[in-house]
């Protein structure tokens, strides 16, 4: 109903809060809770619009301080992801050369030292074993570090 009187009036609220509020004493001593509500209500809306400004304003300060700082963060995950992955990369080129170094070794011992019960035989096995956890432990950081590039892009 308030907007309809504020819009058909072609005032703005805070020029109908202003000749409300300039009513003289006489006028305001005989209000009824009806007759007051329009000035209640315009009170209300200016009100309103205040908090409003107050967090339209607040949002730009907020905006002015984090983006810059999430910016940099967002940049120092990123070469921190590079730098990860550069080095999982190497690391797997490493044990996957020491698999082959250790699959030549196999290769050059004689048949009779490939016996299971043999100490070298089962050195060679444990070291290929503890290889190949190690590998799967890069991987499993890779595929994080895929997952953060994906997140900071």
């Amino acid at each position: 109903m308030s907007t309809l009187l504020i819009e058909s009036s072609g005032q703005t609220p805070d020029e109908i809060a202003s000749g409300l509020f300039n009513e003289s004493a006489a006028d305001q001593a005989h209000d009824t809770p009806v007759v007051s509500l329009p000035n209640i209500l315009v009170r209300t809306s200016r009100e309103i619009t205040s908090v409003l400004n107050t967090l339209y304003r607040s949002r730009g300060f907020l905006e002015q301080a984090a983006v810059p700082r999430l910016q940099r963060t967002h940049q120092n995950l990123r070469q921190a992801s590079e730098a990860s992955e550069t080095a999982t990369h190497t690391l797997l080129d490493g044990l996957g050369h020491a698999l082959v170094l250790i699959d030549q070794l196999d290769h050059s011992a004689r048949p009779q030292d490939l016996t299971p019960t043999r100490p070298d035989h089962a050195i060679r096995f444990d070291l290929r074993e503890e290889v190949y956890r190690l590998i799967y432990s890069l991987q499993f950081q890779d595929i994080v570090a895929q997952q953060i590039a994906y997140a900071t892009r």
